[in-house]
C-alpha cells in the first residue's frame, strides 16, 4: 500500500490473486477461498467463497464483484457479499470489470458474459478471455490469446488488434488505452 511517497507492508487475511481498489481506504483483494477488504488500515476477511477466487473489480465501493474456477461469481451491493453456485456454461473465470448498473462483464476460457442488471448472458465464445478493461460502458476490451476485442456495450465484440496474446489492459480514458502481451 502506497502512502504518499513511501510503501507500506501490509498483508491481507490470505493469498490474494487480485486487487481492486476504490480509493485511499477503500480496496478489496480476491484470494484462494475469501475476499478481504482494506479499510486503509487493516485487511479484514469479508466473505468466504466456495471455490478459488481470480479477479476482482467494482464501479464504486458499493458495487463489487469477483469471478473464479468453475463460473464462481460473488457480488458486494455495500451492505453484504452474495454468490452464485456458478455462471451456467462460463468455465472458470478469470477476468472482471464492473462499469455499473448493466455494464458487468466476466471472462474466461468460455468466453465474455454479461450483466445486464438482472441476468448473465453469453456475448462471446470465439476465443478464451485474459483480461477484461473499459473507460465506461460503451467502451470496454477484452485481451484473448490472439489479440484484443473490442466492444461498444451492444453485444457485439469486434477484433480490435492482432494478433498477439494480451495478459493485461488497462487506460485513464478511451483515448488513453495500454495492453501488455506475454
Amino acid at each position: 500500500h502506497r502512502v504518499g511517497s513511501a510503501w507500506a507492508s501490509t498483508t491481507p487475511v490470505d493469498p490474494v490473486s487480485a486487487v481492486w481498489a476504490a480509493g485511499d481506504d477503500e480496496a478489496f483483494a480476491a484470494g484462494a477461498l475469501d475476499v478481504d477488504h482494506f479499510d486503509g488500515s487493516a485487511w479484514t476477511q469479508v466473505a468466504a467463497a466456495s471455490r478459488p477466487l481470480a479477479a476482482i473489480a467494482g464501479s464504486s465501493p458499493t458495487d463489487v464483484y469477483a469471478v473464479g474456477t468453475a463460473g464462481t461469481v460473488m457480488h458486494f451491493d455495500g451492505a453484504a457479499w452474495t454468490g452464485s453456485a456458478g455462471l451456467a456454461g462460463s468455465g472458470s473465470l478469470v477476468a472482471v470489470w464492473d462499469g455499473g448498473a448493466g455494464a458487468v462483464y466476466a471472462g474466461g476460457a468460455a468466453g465474455i458474459f454479461h450483466f445486464d442488471g438482472s441476468a448473465w448472458q453469453a456475448e462471446y465464445t470465439g476465443d478464451s478471455i485474459s483480461v477484461l478493461w473499459g473507460s465506461s460502458p460503451t467502451d470496454i476490451f477484452a485481451g484473448t490469446a490472439t489479440g484484443i476485442l473490442h466492444s461498444d456495450g451492444g453485444g457485439l465484440w469486434v477484433p480490435f488488434v492482432a494478433p498477439a496474446m494480451v495478459v493485461a489492459i488497462a487506460g485513464s480514458g478511451p483515448d488513453n488505452v495500454l495492453a501488455a502481451s506475454g
